[in-house]
């Protein structure tokens, strides 16, 4: 399993365009506002930490490759 994860702030500014130009999801008027939802899991997906971390525990188990997207490019 290949696992690579981003920084939290592009993940937080990416979903935030994301979710403004999808109908289905939750719009938000502020960057602010939709980081405070980012932060306490209230946004599609839970809680970004808490996703991370799971991962994060097996990262030395056998079949497990956790790292960084900045990583992976260089």
């Amino acid at each position: 399993i290949l696992y690579i994860y981003r920084n939290p702030k592009d993940v937080l500014v990416s979903f935030f365009h994301f979710s403004n130009w999808v109908a289905r999801l939750k719009p938000s008027d502020t960057f602010e506002s939709f980081m405070e939802m980012f932060l306490d899991g209230q946004v599609m997906g839970s809680r970004w930490f808490d996703h991370i971390r799971g991962w994060y525990e097996h990262r030395h188990d056998f079949n497990i490759q956790f790292m960084s997207y900045e990583d992976m490019k260089k």
